[in-house]
């Protein structure tokens, strides 16, 4: 597969960060499940993070970025980000264009966006559909996998989890 922007990898955002100082809120997850992007981005301190952190956890609710960590997180495949590329894949097998936004989504941190340089608008099209990452405990050698979620809507919307 090839990159298809050029961004240098140092500035490079993870579009599916942890709720950190420092780290930037880039959306919202409606009831739906789809991701309603906030533009420009609003960069999270301590303040949000704390108010965030009280009910379910803020990654369940909230679309935060920040810097790529590259190897140092367990979906780099050595060369690029293993998330984005199986939610396309997962999305096309569905063979339902709905699964694809259309228009693309008016994203705050695209220019930055580590998917969008690999992807780009594929990336951008399946991103909004793309929710709940649940943190693995990386101790237990963890792996992550999507799985479809039924929604009352025409498209799959697909969920990161974990799997042992």
């Amino acid at each position: 597969m090839t990159s298809y922007r050029r961004i240098d990898s140092q500035r490079l955002l993870c579009p599916s960060a942890h709720c950190e100082d420092g780290a930037l809120l880039v959306g919202v997850i409606g009831a739906e499940g789809k991701i309603a992007y906030i533009n420009p981005a609003l960069p999270v301190d301590k303040s949000f993070r704390e108010r965030a952190c009280t009910g379910r956890t803020p990654e369940h609710r909230f679309r935060f970025a920040a810097t790529c960590q590259e190897s140092g997180c367990m979906h780099w495949t050595g060369r690029r980000c293993g998330v984005i590329d199986q939610a396309i894949e997962a999305a096309e097998a569905t063979k339902n264009r709905e699964c694809v936004s259309k228009p693309l989504p008016k994203c705050g941190i695209r220019m930055q966006c580590r998917w969008f340089a690999q992807r780009g608008s594929d990336a951008c099209g399946t991103c909004p559909f793309l929710f709940n990452y649940v943190w693995p405990d990386t101790s237990s050698g963890g792996q992550s996998s999507f799985q479809k979620r039924e929604v009352q809507q025409p498209c799959q919307i697909y969920q990161i989890t974990n799997s042992r």
